[in-house]
């Protein structure tokens, strides 16, 4: 079971934008800004964005429905690369929520 509110959120937003039609992708790209306004993370700086983001991120990656995590800069922005594990995939467990 995930733990932490962040966690619950983080895992539907990725879990409802991770498929195209029927097909899960391998990856998500996301604006932090916008995933930040999405689930909400009230902290008005990138810094402090990925500080309230990165227990959430080690839960879904000890539970194996992330691989990876990676932080790029775009211009004056950032952006999250979200790297689907082995069980996101169709027919795979996940991790329970709530």
């Amino acid at each position: 079971a995930l733990d932490r509110p962040v966690s619950r959120r983080l895992f539907r937003y990725l879990d409802r934008r991770r498929y195209r039609g029927a097909v899960p992708q391998p990856e998500l790209v996301v604006p932090l800004a916008e995933l930040a306004a999405e689930l909400p993370i009230m902290r008005p700086h990138p810094s402090l964005q990925k500080r309230t983001l990165q227990p959430a991120h080690d839960e879904l990656q000890r539970d194996g429905f992330l691989a990876a995590v990676h932080y790029t800069k775009q211009g004056r922005s950032w952006v999250v690369r979200y790297v689907f594990g082995s069980s996101s995939g169709a027919g795979a467990s996940t991790p329970t929520v709530g």
